[in-house]
């Protein structure tokens, strides 16, 4: 999370609400006898360090881009020849990520491996596709996993855009908070606002950020 995501009150807040999970999971873990705090440490250093190796051993990377389509990808390869042959692409793709990063996570693996669409008029074409079968999509079921469809195409967008869709949609949220803070400050009160009182401030308040 940025630093500029709100407030560092906030932040402290929702590191204060990770470090809780971690504690409660592992203590769980701990009674059943599967894996102590001290494992879990322990594990996440030894997998920083291997993954890592133009920091903490020989190899160089020339930049961030390098390291990104290079090292760390061949040190992926690496973790995936010890697991054997019959690990699939997408195994080491942690599944606990929030679920825009668990997605764009997902495509950029299968892109790399050739499973790809074309150009970026395709990702869009495809995207209008999902957003068509959503709006014909009658049962609660069906909506949500077409809604799904239509999030994942969108973080496939992102992708093909590069930007990150978890921190494009934390920004965007943040710009409408923003935005919504400043319509309060214009009309004084809600209380007694209209649809239209609220549309015409949120315009007003829109074309002068």
């Amino acid at each position: 999370m940025p630093l500029n995501a709100g407030t560092k009150d906030d932040l402290k807040d929702e590191l204060g609400d990770l470090l809780f999970q971690i504690m409660f999971h592992t203590q769980m873990a701990s009674e059943d006898g599967d894996f102590t705090l001290d494992d879990v440490i322990d594990h996440v250093t030894k997998k920083m360090i291997f993954r890592h190796p133009h920091v903490f051993g020989d190899e160089d990377g020339k930049d961030a881009k390098d390291v990104e389509e290079r090292v760390w990808e061949a040190q992926k390869a690496k973790e995936k020849a010890q697991k054997g042959d019959d690990a699939y692409v997408l195994d080491d793709v942690t599944r606990a990520l929030p679920a825009l990063s668990l997605a764009n996570k997902v495509q950029k693996r299968v892109c790399k491996v050739g499973f790809a669409y074309p150009s970026i008029d395709d990702v869009y074409k495809k995207l209008n596709e999902e957003i068509e079968e959503l709006k014909q999509a009658e049962s609660e079921e069906h909506i949500a996993e077409e809604f799904g469809d239509v999030l994942f195409v969108t973080a496939l967008l992102g992708y093909h855009l590069k930007a990150n869709p978890e921190n494009a949609l934390r920004d965007g949220v943040f710009k409408f908070i923003k935005r919504f803070n400043a319509v309060e400050d214009e009309l004084g009160s809600l209380e007694n606002a209209s649809l239209d009182d609220m549309q015409s401030a949120w315009a007003k308040i829109k074309n002068n950020t």
